[in-house]
């Protein structure tokens, strides 16, 4: 079938012209019966693109409750499997898996990866208040088997560069801070910190030690001597300012006081100071003891 061919502005113009003259023509029973129907086709075209878009809607629904569905069997499954797997098997799997999030860390840019830690803080935090004592418990158990494979296939390099990058991040975080924000970091670590050792179980905090423990002697392990030279110097160092700032202040402390006494004890004249001194001489020939 040929395509209809476009009319013209002219013959646009005429066709519209005699439409006009005919409904111009036409008895107000069929104009009104015109537009009635009208109304109706219009009615029901708009009815058809509701229902599309209803049943549009409806499908994306199921379609994302069936993909959160199989994602919780999915993530059921592996967890079990996992659960069965040998260690072997596990620590080549969590070898591999650093080495992969390694390699994307590092052609990640400066702000992908902070994009990244916070969707991650975020996500953690969510999980974290859903939880139970349960899972709590069972994830801190994950967690330290998790990381005490790590730690066992690290060379000491790996651990000496995993110590620096680890400080080297929290410093840049703790730079960025301002007053306010380290203020409320510090209050909330606090109420943290206080709730979970009330939750904590005897089982919890006996894990938190050992994980404590490990993690201090790795450090002290992984420094090596110029290191621990720098950072005696450092802690040399930041007690010495501290002790200039505590003389300064002792000092600023006894200008103050001296200049609150010279405010409220007036310098003596020349008078003043002779008659006091001769005050002084003719009592020392009396003999009277001196007070001062």
């Amino acid at each position: 079938m040929a395509p209809r061919r476009q009319l013209t502005d002219a013959e646009k113009a005429d066709k519209n012209r005699k439409q006009r003259e005919k409904r111009a023509q036409e008895a107000p029973e069929a104009r009104e019966k015109r537009l009635q129907d009208n109304r109706a086709r219009a009615q029901y075209v708009r009815n058809e693109k509701k229902q599309r878009l209803d049943q549009d809607v409806q499908r994306q629904n199921q379609d994302e409750v069936e993909r959160q569905v199989r994602l919780d069997v999915e993530a059921q499954r592996r967890k079990e499997n996992r659960a069965q797997e040998p260690d072997k098997i596990q620590q080549a799997r969590l070898q591999e898996q650093a080495l992969r999030q390694q390699a994307l860390r590092e052609e990640e840019s400066e702000e992908e990866r902070h994009a990244r830690l916070r969707d991650q803080a975020t996500r953690q935090q969510a999980a974290r208040e859903a939880e139970t004592a349960d899972d709590r418990r069972i994830r801190m158990i994950e967690d330290n088997l998790r990381h005490q494979a790590r730690r066992d296939q690290e060379t000491e390099e790996e651990r000496a560069f995993r110590i620096m990058v680890d400080a080297m991040r929290h410093q840049v975080i703790r730079a960025q801070e301002t007053v306010e924000e380290r203020t409320l970091r510090a209050i909330a670590d606090r109420l943290r910190h206080q709730m979970y050792l009330v939750e904590e179980t005897e089982e919890e905090a006996e894990i938190r030690r050992e994980l404590n423990r490990e993690q201090t002697a790795n450090y002290r392990a992984a420094e090596i001597e110029d290191e621990r030279e720098e950072r005696r110097e450092e802690s040399q160092s930041r007690m010495e300012r501290l002790r200039e700032e505590r003389e300064e202040d002792e000092e600023l402390l006894r200008a103050m006081n001296a200049l609150e006494h010279a405010e409220i004890i007036p310098l003596e004249t020349e008078e003043e100071r002779t008659f006091r001194e001769e005050l002084l001489a003719s009592r020392n020939r009396a003999g009277v003891p001196r007070t001062h």
